[in-house]
């Protein structure tokens, strides 16, 4: 961060977009996978947010936004709980930040996808998936990007303290049976 300080003279966005999935059900996660999880997850947005914060302060402000999960509100199967928790805990980062950056003019908002299409996720994704959403298709990388592009630029200035969700509308379908 003092290195970018140093060559940019401020930072105007954080984007913290990391994750790390640990699979399994609650009971079988091991202490080390919970530990992996909650580092993968929740430490590396609360270190580069630590480490921007005083600039932005500095400087008047600016945007961070953390990459979170639909399933930090909604369990989708009882084999994600480390990740939904530690995403659960990113999704908090931007109601109590957003309300101790607001007078430095700090925003902070997350993003929370849905399914999306990855090199990660293809192997998974099956046309149910496809069938599951109103839109018809699972997200795109891009259909997340362009909400983050959003939360980053001047246009959403008075857009704080926001978990906005990508997901094509999933969410609010009631569960299958699938």
């Amino acid at each position: 961060m003092e290195e970018a300080v140093a060559r940019l003279g401020r930072v105007d966005i954080l984007y913290n977009n990391a994750g790390l999935a640990t699979f399994g059900t609650f009971e079988e996660t091991s202490v080390e996978d919970w530990r992996r999880s909650m580092r993968g997850e929740v430490d590396v947005a609360y270190f580069a947010t630590k480490a921007v914060w005083p600039h932005m302060k500095r400087t008047g402000g600016g945007s961070i936004i953390n990459t979170s999960s639909v399933t930090a509100h909604r369990a989708n199967g009882p084999y994600i709980s480390a990740h939904g928790i530690a995403k659960g805990a990113i999704a908090s980062f931007a109601p109590h930040l957003a309300i101790e950056g607001g007078p430095y003019g700090i925003r902070v908002n997350t993003v929370s996808p849905g399914l999306t299409r990855t090199a990660q996720t293809e192997g998974h994704i099956t046309a149910a998936d496809d069938a599951r959403t109103p839109l018809g298709r699972v997200g795109e990388a891009e259909d997340v990007a362009l909400v983050a592009l959003f939360l980053a630029s001047d246009d959403s200035r008075f857009v704080t303290g926001a978990d906005i969700v990508v997901d094509g509308g999933q969410s609010v379908l009631l569960p299958s049976n699938r």
